[in-house]
């Protein structure tokens, strides 16, 4: 049995400049007054100022629940704050250390996170430098600590070096596949040099690289170090492996050398290395975009906590505002530097922060290898005027301390606000919202298994392509549904075919066409859903064809542009039908300053035709 559901619209001509894809949004040229505490980043070639294992920097072993004040040596006197590596080894427990300011009482806030006893982990911690130019550590199970300095911040104005510039995650290395600076495992004892400058076409004088390094199918347990190439190995690291086959990743802000980092493995194991950032040299133009104001560790998210209070599930995004909170202004941040924590995760894989209301980089910014795991990453991030998305693929606890910002414009939105995190309960019950057909009583809708899609562009090109698997990664969040690309089809439905797609082309196709290549988007219906059920309540084949004939010109993500128009045919798809309301995206008639993604009613009809309805 078919089902038919057509969009209508009213069309309005607007001359449209699209902006789809990895976009990056440059910031203002220019902050008109650097802000009180506004700094430069002075890197160092790194050396140990802490290691209570032989004494250094504290005289013993930390106790549980233990705070200490850390001197900080050979560290500027002027400076605002210190970027340090700290590694928690040999804890007697699970538990979590916290830097902070020397001076003012402990934060609820970490730096770092272990997850069982006798585990040894690094991760970068940016801390305001407090009173007696030394910082407090506080640590919540008995433990070893290691920490080693990589650079600091001292006060400026204008200037030329040591400012940041934030780029989209650039992949120097992966020795995983083949490349001209080193294929293959590194050996252990081993070290790779990399010409971060050349292979980013950063200026030769480059101050530092803000990096993610990633350690994956570890030889053996062991500690990597980066350094600036040339210099003799110190004695220092920035990330600790486990074991063999383990994965895990740091971020360093690494003094560069002509341009140039080396990384060094003790043990072994295959080497990632991404650009997120760099700080520039001497040469670049004076300005005051790109300096640092730390402020004191602050909470931004706890998912843990009201307003939330509910684990984040599947394909979820957090969107965190920093405007006029904990001291930042309401204007003039380009970026924000956080610890980034996930805890409880329901299983393996990758979260990611960045501007929100913007396209999600291919890129993340920790990982999780296991169900249960609790780990931190040291996370610099351009913001938007929306602040930043933290995203989480399969579900976790997310949690975010701030511990400063840089100065500049944030990014424009393109996209309108994610679906708004819910507990396991779903949504709040809303009106209106309506289902395609009901069957003995029960919503027709797709049984409780991934549905596998196709896309079809229908030579309306890939710059289209992001639209569709943002409008496919909305509907998973607000269903429940798992969602998986499987390629691209060249199969256009039409009245003759229905939905009659061969195997090959998944469970659910998505084309752009318009009114020559099908017959189902004719006159003035932009859309049309076609879905094929048994005579029971369950959805097993579903096409989506647009017309983009029509609405090609429009901004992709006005009420009649792709964005809006294709998550109300996806709403069709997976069982929803249409409503009389103007405020819903399930509304019959679209309108050029209609919704533009969906409203409280859809969600509400969402949720009730996936997994949390019963399979």
């Amino acid at each position: 049995m078919d089902l038919l559901h057509r969009r209508l619209a009213r069309m309005l001509t607007v001359a449209a400049t699209f902006c789809v894809g990895l976009c990056v949004v440059a910031p203002a040229a220019a902050v008109h007054a650097a802000p009180a505490g506004a700094s430069k980043y002075i890197p160092v070639a790194p050396y140990r100022i802490l290691d209570t294992r032989f004494g250094q920097g504290f005289g013993r072993r930390v106790n549980a629940s233990e705070a200490f004040t850390l001197a900080l040596t050979n560290v500027d006197p002027t400076a605002t704050a210190v970027v340090l590596n700290l590694t928690v080894t040999a804890p007697a427990a699970p538990g979590f250390v916290t830097v902070y300011p020397t001076g003012v009482p402990r934060p609820n806030a970490s730096s770092i996170n272990v997850d069982a006893a006798g585990q040894t982990i690094a991760n970068l911690v940016t801390v305001q430098v407090g009173t007696g130019d030394a910082v407090d550590i506080f640590s919540q199970p008995s433990a070893d600590l290691v920490a080693d300095v990589e650079g600091y911040y001292v006060p400026s104005g204008t200037t030329e070096a040591g400012l940041f510039v934030p780029v989209n995650p650039t992949r120097l290395l992966d020795t995983r596949s083949p490349n001209p600076i080193h294929s293959g495992p590194v050996a252990a004892g081993g070290q790779v040099d990399i010409d971060v400058a050349g292979l980013a076409t950063l200026p030769p004088d480059a101050q530092a690289a803000a990096l993610k390094i990633t350690v994956t199918e570890s030889a053996a347990s062991g500690f990597w170090t980066v350094f600036p190439t040339g210099a003799a190995l110190p004695d220092v690291s920035n990330l600790n492996v486990e074991g063999s086959g383990s994965t895990i990743a740091n971020q360093a802000l690494a003094m560069l050398k002509s341009g140039h980092v080396t990384v060094y493995s003790q043990s072994g194991g295959q080497l990632i290395v991404d650009l997120v950032g760099w700080f520039t040299g001497p040469s670049s133009p004076q300005t005051e975009v790109g300096l640092f104001v730390p402020v004191s560790p602050s909470r931004l998210l706890d998912s843990r906590e009201a307003p939330l209070g509910a684990l984040p599930g599947h394909n979820r995004t957090a969107e965190v505002p920093v405007a006029g909170r904990f001291g930042l202004p309401a204007t003039g941040v380009a970026a924000v530097v956080v610890n980034a924590t996930v805890t409880q995760t329901v299983a393996p894989g990758f979260f990611a922060l960045w501007p929100a209301e913007t396209y999600r980089p291919d890129a993340s910014s920790l990982n999780a290898t296991r169900a249960g795991e609790t780990i931190s990453n040291h996370v610099i991030t351009p913001v938007s005027t929306a602040g930043f998305g933290f995203y989480t693929q399969n579900g976790a606890h997310l949690v975010v301390d701030i511990a400063g910002w840089y100065t500049g414009g944030a990014q424009a939105t393109v996209l309108p606000p994610n679906v708004p995190l819910t507990g396991t309960d779903g949504p709040p019950p809303t009106l209106p919202f309506a289902f395609s057909r009901l069957v003995g009583g029960l919503p027709t809708r797709w049984v409780c298994r991934p549905i596998h899609y196709t896309v079809n562009l229908g030579g309306y090109g890939e710059a289209f392509r992001p639209v569709i698997a943002e409008d496919v990664e909305r509907l998973e969040a607000a269903t429940g549904l798992v969602l998986i690309p499987s390629g691209d089809t060249t199969f256009m439905p039409t009245i003759d075919n229905n939905a009659s797609f061969a195997p090959a082309d998944g469970d659910l196709v998505i084309a752009l066409g318009d009114s020559v290549q099908s017959d189902l988007v004719d006159g003035n219906v932009i859309g049309r859903t076609i879905i094929r059920f048994p005579n029971a309540p369950v959805i097993i084949r579903a096409s989506v064809v647009i017309d983009m004939g029509d609405i090609k010109s429009v901004p992709v993500w006005s009420g009649t542009g792709l964005g809006p128009v294709l998550m109300h045919e996806l709403g069709h798809a997976v069982g929803l039908g249409h409503v009389s309301d103007p405020t819903q995206l399930m509304n019959d008639t679209a309108s050029p300053g209609g919704p533009k993604t969906y409203a409280a009613g859809d969600l509400t009809g969402l949720w009730r035709v996936g997994p949390a309805a019963g399979c």
